[in-house]
């Protein structure tokens, strides 16, 4: 489906005039897709291969360099994103590689400013002080940007924006040991939410509380943001959380540990809400 999304039906029950008949890189019919024009992106004969469990792979159908990536035009880019994410674009060429990244992150939007700068490498930096964003150290699941505040003119209270977009460029694949990236769905998320859990309607009317000391790149306001939150371009519900981190998991030189409260409920309460949707 053009949201990536996979379903398993008996072929004879479609309409063929909905899907067109994907191939695999034998040539052989692999899937029917769903005709949309997200998979439209003008000369480029690509390939969309949904991942698992979320997101999509776009890649040359006749495999690595007929395609430089500063030819790819980012509204396509875009719309499919906001259809579903991760994005992976694979087997695209790119040369001057940090100007080439900053031009086609402005075409995608403007880009969002840090203390660092619009570009940061994501690799074991311990004189650069972000928590524990460039140690070794594991991270605790979240959303980027979660810390990322403005200051409200009126109130002077914290404001967390995060950004809309993120672009990474994979530098090099992960070691046998570490490294690797798990990426959430809120799409697939949500509707594990239950008795077991807690029900979205419920979820949707609670917030959480949030500090984690400052460092010269972001933190050092305390935040109360909800769990449910529109998101800002498809209206659909998504889900926004940060893993309490609590001091015995921080081990680099520069980790703070990251507290996560619930108002409205007692301490026992919030510990055990916020560890069931951890587990999730």
């Amino acid at each position: 489906m053009a949201d990536a999304s996979v379903r398993i039906v008996d072929a004879s029950k479609i309409d063929k005039s909905k899907f067109d008949v994907a191939s695999n890189a034998q040539g052989r019919p692999w899937l029917l897709r769903e005709k949309s024009d997200l998979f439209n992106w003008g000369s480029m004969k690509l390939d969309f291969e949904p991942l698992y469990p979320c997101g999509m792979v776009v890649k040359p159908q006749h495999g690595f360099g007929p395609y430089k990536f500063e030819d790819v035009n980012m509204k396509h880019v875009r719309r499919l994103a906001l259809s579903t994410a991760p994005l992976l674009l694979r087997g695209f060429t790119m040369e001057a590689q940090k100007e080439v990244f900053r031009a086609k992150a402005n075409e995608l939007g403007e880009i969002q400013m840090w203390p660092f700068g619009d570009i940061i490498e994501i690799r074991e930096n311990p004189g650069m002080n972000m928590n524990n964003v460039l140690t070794n150290e594991a991270m605790p699941f979240h959303y980027d940007g979660v810390f990322k505040t403005v200051k409200n003119e009126k109130t002077g209270e914290a404001i967390s924006v995060p950004p809309l977009f993120q672009m990474f460029r994979n530098r090099a694949a992960a070691q046998q040991v570490g490294g690797l990236t798990l990426f959430s769905s809120s799409r697939n998320m949500l509707p594990l939410l239950g008795p077991d859990t807690i029900p979205l309607d419920e979820l949707r009317k609670l917030k959480w509380k949030t500090f984690t000391a400052a460092n010269p790149q972001f933190g050092g306001s305390e935040l109360v943001l909800p769990f449910i939150a529109s998101h800002p371009e498809t209206g659909k519900d998504t889900f926004r959380f940060h893993e309490p981190w609590p001091v015995e998991k921080c081990i680099g030189a520069t980790s703070e540990p990251t507290i996560v409260q619930v108002p409205g409920m007692d301490t026992a309460q919030g510990d055990e809400l916020c560890q069931k949707l951890t587990t999730l």
